[in-house]
């Protein structure tokens, strides 16, 4: 990987850090550039800009989130890129994830503002219960499958940072790296300049 190669690549990958997660940090009650979580009334008194309380637009910046790396992956089909990245990176982190049931919440989320989520292929419908504390994340309880939007942020940072890992450090196929180039030359994803 050459030099100018890397400074694109840092870029980004700091906007994903910056931006993208950053974001939905404000959303989720979760502090800047760490992984402590803050009830919202310590929060809303150092950051201001955090007093949102929006756990239902948090998710849905997730899954915005998580359209927006699975671009990079060399799959043709957004379905499969979204699901690739569930089913290879966030499942590493967490091996209670699922692709089918996440792209399934995705679409309901998007389409229709909803936590239930038809799965499809396994031909099975799944609640999700969303949450910010309590029960243990992707429990399963009489409400649903829990997911608590703060560790689902902190497990997806640590996913999008193994992808990018692993383009550092070649151990996926370097067309990974030349689509992220694409993206960052052509302007394609966020302000990267």
């Amino acid at each position: 990987m050459t030099n100018e190669e890397k400074e694109k690549l840092t870029r980004v990958f700091n906007l994903f850090l910056g931006w993208n997660l950053g974001d939905i940090r404000k959303a989720a009650h979760l502090l800047p550039n760490t992984f402590e979580s803050i009830s919202r009334e310590k929060i809303t008194k150092i950051y201001p800009e955090y007093d949102g309380g929006a756990m239902i637009g948090s998710l849905i910046l997730i899954m915005t989130a998580i359209h927006s790396v699975a671009q990079f992956s060399l799959e043709h089909d957004g379905d499969k890129q979204f699901k690739w990245f569930i089913d290879t990176y966030l499942k590493k982190v967490n091996n209670g994830y699922d692709g089918e049931e996440i792209y399934a919440l995705r679409c309901s989320l998007i389409k229709n503002y909803g936590l239930i989520a038809r799965v499809y292929k396994q031909q099975k419908i799944v609640g999700f219960a969303v949450t910010d504390f309590g029960p243990d994340h992707l429990q399963i309880t009489k409400n649903g499958k829990v997911l608590n939007i703060k560790q689902f942020m902190i497990e997806l940072q640590f996913a999008i940072q193994n992808f990018f890992s692993d383009i550092i450090l070649e151990k996926i196929d370097k067309k990974y790296l030349e689509k992220i180039i694409y993206y960052h030359d052509h302007e394609l994803i966020g302000s990267v300049k």
